[in-house]
């Protein structure tokens, strides 16, 4: 059983990788170019924690999103299966409620940006 799980998971790596899809194609298709939010926010531990909180949801990508050259939120890439996006969306909404936007509803949309308090 387990050897059929690592032969599984090779060949969707591998199918993966010969579709293009990946967390970097996605960044490249829109134009995004700003850095990972793990990376960026290595002494910031609320938004590293919101950060790893989203990736263990099943967010594909998490970038920082600049506005007049400071980081000002997060840009979410996300996945297509209905779950993980569940998850996603809740603490994506919790984290923009708590700033004071309104909730973003989930649309078919690829990505979602988490606004930080201004």
């Amino acid at each position: 059983m387990y050897l059929c799980k690592v032969i599984f998971v090779f060949f969707v790596v591998v199918g993966l990788h010969y579709s293009g899809v990946s967390a970097f194609s996605y960044q490249q298709e829109d134009g995004y170019d700003g850095p990972e939010a793990m990376k960026y926010f290595k002494s910031d531990r609320p938004r590293r924690h919101l950060t790893a909180r989203l990736y263990r949801a099943g967010a594909l990508y998490v970038g920082v999103v600049y506005v007049m050259d400071e980081a000002a939120g997060l840009k979410v890439y996300l996945p297509l299966d209905r779950e993980p996006r569940l998850v996603i969306f809740k603490a994506a909404n919790e984290a923009l409620v708590q700033a004071g936007f309104r909730s973003e509803d989930d649309t078919g949309q690829d990505t979602v940006t988490i606004w930080f308090k201004g």
